[in-house]
């Protein structure tokens, strides 16, 4: 196993199919986009929601949610398999190195084509409110419960290092326990 870091054992841990995984380890400026791989500011929730949008009914949309820890807010980007092939995935986000490219695209676009009639309105940023008034008990817990870990990371000054030898061996516990 080549070297890994704590980007590919957030993404593995993620409940992303194993297509999405792949096309992280397979286009680097992909996974490289996504939230979760910036684990110093954002702090994954572990939750997906996925639609079928009526813009574009072939599409598949996953949405992924993620705290940051910087302005302590809760933001969702989207993933779209594309006429839901599992082949073939484009991010929308909103990255500050402005690195957009064919499989990554400003979360703009994604209200363009998927928005239409309001369909997505208001869904990007929201704070841990709009998560407990969905009434999810589990939901509510595991927003509190990241809210909080977070605040200790903060408190801590950051993550801390995680050597290979830990790294490797998280990662195959959770592909042990996922699969």
């Amino acid at each position: 196993m080549s070297d890994l870091d704590i980007a590919d054992v957030i993404i593995e841990s993620m409940p992303f199919s194993k297509e999405i995984i792949y096309w992280c380890q397979t286009h680097p400026e992909f996974k490289e986009a996504l939230k979760v791989s910036n684990p110093d500011r954002f702090h994954a929730l572990g939750l997906i929601l996925t639609s079928k949008p009526k813009s574009k009914p072939d599409d598949y949309v996953i949405g992924f949610v993620a705290y940051d820890m910087e302005q302590r807010i809760f933001k969702q980007d989207f993933i779209v398999d594309l006429a839901e092939k599992h082949t073939e995935f484009v991010l929308y986000t909103n990255l500050p190195s402005k690195k957009y490219g064919k499989y990554v695209h400003h979360i703009k676009e994604f209200y363009a084509l998927y928005g239409k009639d309001g369909d997505y309105a208001n869904t990007h940023h929201f704070d841990i409110g709009y998560l407990l008034n969905m009434g999810n008990e589990e939901l509510s817990e595991r927003a509190i419960s990241v809210v909080e870990k977070s605040q200790m990371i903060i408190e801590a000054g950051g993550r801390r290092s995680v050597s290979q030898k830990e790294l490797k061996e998280i990662f195959e516990k959770i592909k042990l326990e996922k699969y």
